[in-house]
């Protein structure tokens, strides 16, 4: 395991276009020369100590980048509204949980490629804005929004939610009422406990008997996190070839239980 701050000589390898230093003890802030990595197309410094208020912007500038992973750590992320959506990269794979959020960053909203997405163990509160159904439809298949001080929903919720390759929907422990969002029939995982969520579905869902009611019910209860994360991260590997994806995201969550 490292240990101390990030050495500033990595930034001299202006050519590196995959930078992985999860799962040490780096401390200190991440060095801001780090923009000065051009060609960097995977960031992941998941799982250190590392420390500080950062611009989100400054990595949003590098244009890149397709993964970034700044996730439990004790950063804190600042939004800075001057990032222009013209110049922003576009990304398969973004994980700010435990980055002291306490928005939805509005740069999502025009973000049409994510295939995983999570804002976890942050401080959002409110309402879940009704752009955030309608963010990479087509590619997204990992939404994790959980451990938030989100209470409800802004708009009418789509239903069922139009992310028609969704895996996993992870909405625990917030604060959230109203109706169940109901997830696509291509889900795997639907994590909804500690809310004050409603079971009444709206007329507009799916008649009690069809297919994709009874296949998500069935999925919900009969599936654990091993065999779900191997059929999608399977996925999203083929399709970006990041073997790194792979380790990650399986190892991800037995240090969570650790760090939290």
């Amino acid at each position: 395991m490292l240990s101390g701050e990030i050495p500033f000589t990595l930034m001299n390898l202006t050519k590196l276009t995959f930078l992985g230093l999860s799962s040490n003890n780096f401390q200190g802030p991440i060095p801001s020369s780090i923009v000065h990595l051009y060609n960097l197309e995977v960031l992941d410094v998941y799982n250190n100590n590392l420390n500080g208020t950062m611009e989100l912007c400054m990595f949003l500038n590098m244009k890149s980048l397709g993964m970034l992973d700044l996730s439990h750590n004790e950063l804190s992320l600042l939004i800075d509204e001057t990032c222009t959506n013209a110049t922003l990269p576009k990304f398969y794979g973004l994980d700010l949980a435990a980055c002291n959020l306490s928005e939805f960053p509005d740069f999502l909203r025009n973000q049409d490629g994510l295939q995983w997405l999570s804002l976890a163990y942050n401080n959002i509160a409110g309402h879940i804005p009704e752009w955030m159904w309608h963010i990479s439809r087509e590619s997204l298949r990992v939404m994790d929004l959980s451990f938030n001080f989100l209470t409800g929903f802004d708009g009418q919720v789509p239903i069922p939610l139009p992310w028609t390759n969704l895996a996993i929907l992870d909405l625990s422990s917030n604060q959230l009422e109203g109706s169940l969002p109901i997830p696509p029939s291509s889900t795997l995982r639907y994590n909804i406990p500690n809310n004050k969520l409603s079971a009444s579905i709206s007329e507009n869902s799916e008649d009690s008997d069809s297919p994709f009611e009874f296949g998500w019910k069935i999925v919900v209860i009969g599936y654990g996190f091993g065999t779900v994360a191997g059929v999608i991260i399977g996925h999203v590997v083929t399709a970006r070839n990041p073997d790194w994806l792979r380790k990650t995201f399986g190892m991800k969550q037995l240090g969570r239980r650790h760090r939290n």
